[in-house]
């Protein structure tokens, strides 16, 4: 008799740790879903991304062209940044992220831009870049980065 309490406490107590266990994923729909509901319309077009090893050479990445996929209509960039890029994100001292009110073209990142979609497949935008190999940083885009 004892022996068959004893398994029924055991049994209880690990049920009970076994539901009470704690997932390490980070649970964001809630979030995510808040940021979308309320956008934020302040003008900005865009989304800089510049990082530096060394203070001198600059690799930067720039967002503009936002549109939401579900509804169609274009959204600012610090909605952008708050659903994606900053969404939980802090960035490591030599990297710098920001909305900017210029688009990606006048802050001097070449090309025309690639069509990209989030991994989601909730945004659709123009993605730039610059770096040593398509051409070199402007001082604009680095000033608009916040490094």
């Amino acid at each position: 008799m004892k022996q068959i309490r004893s398994i029924t406490i055991f049994l209880s107590i690990a049920i009970f740790a076994v539901s009470c266990a704690k997932s390490n994923e980070v649970d964001s729909g809630g979030l995510f879903a808040s940021v979308l509901a309320t956008p934020v319309n302040d003008g900005t077009v865009s989304v800089v991304n510049m990082k530096t090893n060394d203070g001198i050479s600059y690799q930067g990445t720039c967002y503009d062209s936002f549109k939401n996929v579900f509804s169609g209509t274009s959204i600012s960039g610090t909605t952008f940044y708050n659903a994606t890029l900053g969404f939980l994100h802090v960035a490591p001292p030599m990297e710098s992220e920001k909305s900017s009110k210029s688009t990606c073209s006048s802050l001097g990142f070449p090309g025309s831009g690639i069509l990209e979609k989030d991994s989601n497949d909730n945004f659709e935008y123009r993605l730039y870049y610059c770096n040593t190999d398509v051409g070199a940083c402007s001082y604009k885009g680095i000033q608009a980065s916040g490094i």
